[in-house]
């Protein structure tokens, strides 16, 4: 025979089922106008320079045009993050279902978040566009100050395009996740989602902010032509000979005074960021992301003696095409063509006040997974075992000084470009003690 409940626990039973009764159902915005400002957060350099700088309190991640510190910063929020972007690279079948996973993940655990996606993939997600909202991708002033934080599913292609999103002003921090490509920008696996969320919400993570450029596009007089908004670029700028026979014909200038005039197939003004994409195939020099500086690189010149140029961020480059030239150079911007110039024009290009905030790694438990390290799609395997006698000491130094123990950089140069391997070696490399393998 079944126990009545006693008077003081059944009080209990029916007061819990009538506050869950009468609980009021989340209502989730449909559209971004709806959704509140963007929480702000605490942003400081980690590192010797955190003991130098004050914490700022900001809602914009910027940069001082001129600054050479590109570094780590510490990101604390003032309150949970609200509304996140999701980015995956559009009829991808693999993403959508990473995308889905996200997406329940968040509604899962934090289910007062916003989830905001791009109106091109809305058709790929019929059974939860419900409890989405799609993107006025229009209105970059909504964007900017209604998205938290963006999550990129796919590759460095992905990232390229979240950041042409904000092609004028500033940009949310970007979380990026790999689906089993490598690539630059791509610090977290997918496999990761769920710890590198938790240690975004519990503000666990860095800050690395990417140097963008700004370019505009001006007459023989001076004035900005109509035809051309101003942009920012992540990578490059590139002027080229495009489908023309003639070597193109372009003079250099930085800040005002005459440089040279380039006879080549083209030019690459490209950033920090991009110094390991285009410009590295036309043999400009690989540039760590933290280095803030311009990387002028010629494109198949006809001088032997034109070498790459690395020049400060402060600094303003004018590329413009020369009254001879006999053809119209086009303008490339991120690998996207966007016009050809004609004689007397010139693009100009400076370093961005908005970079690319990237969140990093928090700590070696957020490592690519062996099985990505050690081998995937082709990967050399290059061993990653401590082989320096002060190692330990090393890293203790590197977090006083840059406020982390692992350089992606360095990683990634190794694993993705196999960095200074022999010729049919696969990754063999020669030994810091200096013994060849």
């Amino acid at each position: 025979m079944r126990r009545l409940p006693t008077h003081r626990a059944f009080t209990y039973i029916f007061s819990r089922a009538l506050s869950t009764s009468s609980r009021t159902p989340l209502v989730r915005p449909r559209k971004l106008e709806e959704v509140g400002d963007k929480v702000p957060f605490d942003l400081k350099p980690l590192g010797k320079l955190s003991k130098a700088v004050p914490t700022r309190r900001t809602t914009h991640v910027t940069q001082r045009v001129g600054s050479m510190f590109g570094g780590n910063h510490s990101l604390e929020w003032t309150a949970p993050p609200r509304t996140v972007l999701i980015v995956k690279k559009p009829g991808d079948e693999r993403t959508s279902q990473a995308m889905r996973t996200v997406i329940r993940h968040l509604q899962m655990e934090y289910p007062e978040t916003n989830i905001v996606i791009e109106p091109s993939v809305a058709s790929e997600l019929p059974d939860l566009i419900d409890s989405l909202i799609i993107a006025p991708l229009e209105n970059e002033n909504l964007l900017s100050s209604r998205i938290d934080f963006i999550i990129t599913l796919g590759g460095d292609g992905t990232a390229l395009h979240t950041a042409s999103l904000f092609s004028t002003g500033p940009v949310p921090p970007v979380l990026s996740f790999s689906m089993g490509t490598l690539g630059f920008l791509l610090p977290f696996h997918i496999d990761q989602v769920r710890t590198a969320l938790a240690d975004l919400y519990a503000s666990r993570v860095s800050v690395l902010k990417r140097m963008r450029l700004t370019c505009s596009l001006h007459g023989p007089d001076g004035t900005e032509l109509e035809r051309f908004r101003k942009y920012q670029v992540m990578n490059e700028v590139s002027l080229h000979r495009g489908a023309f026979p003639h070597l193109a014909q372009i003079e250099i200038y930085v800040d005002g005074q005459a440089l040279t005039e380039a006879v080549a197939d083209g030019l690459i003004v490209s950033t920090p960021t991009g110094s390991s994409a285009y410009s590295l195939s036309a043999g400009g020099p690989l540039v760590h992301p933290s280095v803030q500086s311009l990387v002028v690189t010629p494109i198949s010149p006809r001088s032997l003696s034109f070498r790459p140029l690395l020049l400060p961020s402060d600094t303003t480059v004018q590329l413009r095409i020369a009254d001879a030239a006999r053809a119209p150079p086009s303008i490339s911007l991120d690998g996207q063509d966007i016009c050809p110039l004609q004689p007397g024009e010139y693009i100009q290009v400076a370093m961005s006040p908005f970079p690319i905030p990237c969140i990093n790694r928090s700590s070696a438990s957020l490592a690519r997974p062996a099985s990505e390290s050690n081998g995937l799609a082709g990967l050399a395997g290059r061993h990653t075992q401590p082989r320096l006698a002060a190692e330990k000491q090393l890293a203790a130094n590197a977090v006083e000084r840059l406020g982390r123990a692992e350089d992606d950089w360095v990683r990634d140069i190794n694993d993705l470009l196999n960095f200074n391997s022999r010729f049919g070696s696969k990754g063999v490399e020669v030994s810091h003690a200096g013994d060849v393998d």
